[in-house]
């Protein structure tokens, strides 16, 4: 239907529709990244409330304390679910970020496999032996990787082989 000020109506892409495009703008990818992590921790706090907890002492002299405290965390498998979850959110959204630019999304989805697999191997006692001199600047390195290429550099304008562009009616 047309109006006579306004014209003929745009068909805006539905909801279903924008879930299940192969492509995501900048916006949509850093929105749906907090909505995500906000979600699981969120769910990782009310299980520990609900019981599936562990304690972990804190020294004396640790950040200038007279006596020791208790540290309540989520239990590891907790810990485990929640950023396995995590890790599937990510991976969905950053390959279809990367499709916006017109490239597969393999290299980041293997960064993020590789952060997640280091993750639960220092948060499972795997990987306590292992040198934080050498592992913190290869994820720092990661991390800013990913941040470049997903939330900064913009995507393709147009069509690309992925899809059309999301940001186009």
């Amino acid at each position: 239907m047309t109006d006579a000020l306004e014209g003929p109506r745009v068909k805006t892409a539905t909801l279903r529709e924008q879930a299940n495009s192969q492509r995501i703008g900048r916006g949509r990818f850093i929105g749906n990244t907090v909505g995500i992590v906000l979600l699981v921790v969120l769910i990782e706090v009310g299980l520990t409330f609900a019981g599936l907890q562990q304690s972990i002492p804190i020294g004396r002299g640790t950040f200038g304390l007279r006596r020791e405290i208790t540290l309540v965390l989520p239990s590891l498998p907790a810990i485990v679910m929640g950023s396995v979850a995590l890790l599937l959110g990510l991976v969905d959204l950053a390959v279809r970020r990367r499709h916006d630019r017109g490239q597969s999304g393999a290299d980041t989805a293997a960064i993020l496999v590789l952060l997640e697999l280091i993750g639960v191997g220092y948060a499972s006692g795997i990987l306590v032996g292992a040198p934080l001199t050498v592992i913190l600047p290869i994820l720092g390195i990661a991390l800013l990787y990913v941040l470049i290429v997903l939330a900064v550099l913009p995507g393709n304008k147009g069509s690309n082989r992925y899809g059309p562009d999301p940001r186009l009616p």
